[in-house]
C-alpha cells in the first residue's frame, strides 16, 4: 500500500522524537545484552560449576534459554534502533527541502493549499488590454510519470501533455516562482513517501 504521508505531516514531523526513540531502543538493547551476560556468567555458569544434580542441569538448560532470549532481544533492538535512526536521518533531507519551499511561499505571500498546490496573485499587465494579468494556481510536478503526479492530472485538466500546454508561457511574473515552489513541494513529498514506504516495509 503506497504511503499516504502528507506535506503537512512531513512539515510537522519532530525528528528529535525519532532520535529519542532510537536512543531508547539502544538502551533496551544494552540492558538485554548485560542481562544475558549476567545470566551466563553469574547464574548458569556458576550453577554448572558447583552443582551436578538433575535439577541443577535442568535449571542450567532453562537459564540458557533465558540467555538466548536476552541475546535475541539485544539483536532485535539493535535492528530497530538502526531503522529508526536511519529513518530520522533520511527523512530529514526532504523535510528540509519542504520547509525551504514553504518559507519561500510565505516570503512571497503565496497561498499553500492542502494538496500542495500554490496560489499566486495577479501581476504584470496585458500588453493588448492593459489589464492586470490574473493570478492562478500552480500544481506541482514531482518528476515522475506516475498516477500520483498531480501535474499530469491537475483538477482543471490542463496538465503537461494536453494540447494547449506545449510552448505556452504564463505571462504573470508570479507564475514561474509559484510553479518552482509547487514542484519543490511535490518532489520533497515524493521522496519522503518513498522513504516512508521503505522503512514501513
Amino acid at each position: 500500500m503506497p504511503s499516504s504521508l502528507t506535506w503537512q505531516q512531513l512539515r510537522d514531523l519532530t525528528l528529535p522524537e525519532l532520535d529519542d526513540a532510537a536512543d531508547g531502543w539502544a538502551k533496551v538493547s544494552h540492558h538485554a545484552d548485560a542481562a544475558g551476560e549476567r545470566v551466563d556468567a553469574e547464574m548458569s555458569g556458576r550453577l554448572a560449576k558447583t552443582q551436578e544434580s538433575e535439577s541443577a542441569k535442568a535449571a542450567v538448560r532453562r537459564l540458557k534459554r533465558l540467555s538466548s532470549n536476552y541475546h535475541y532481544i539485544h539483536a532485535e533492538c539493535r535492528l530497530i534502533r538502526a531503522s529508526v535512526s536511519g529513518l530520522s536521518s533520511e527523512i530529514a533531507v526532504p523535510r528540509r527541502r519542504l520547509k525551504d519551499a514553504l518559507e519561500d511561499a510565505t516570503a512571497l505571500s503565496y497561498t499553500v493549499y492542502a494538496d500542495g498546490s500554490i496560489g499566486y496573485p495577479s501581476g504584470g499587465k496585458n500588453e493588448l488590454t492593459g489589464a492586470d494579468i490574473p493570478g492562478g494556481t500552480a500544481v506541482g510536478n514531482n518528476g515522475m510519470l506516475t498516477s500520483d503526479n498531480r501535474e499530469l492530472h491537475p483538477p482543471n485538466g490542463k496538465g503537461l501533455y494536453t494540447p494547449e500546454a506545449p510552448g505556452l508561457i504564463n505571462p504573470n511574473p508570479h507564475h514561474a516562482k509559484a510553479q518552482d515552489i509547487a514542484d519543490r513541494i511535490a518532489h520533497a513529498l515524493r521522496e519522503a513517501r518513498e522513504i516512508d514506504e521503505r522503512y514501513r516495509a
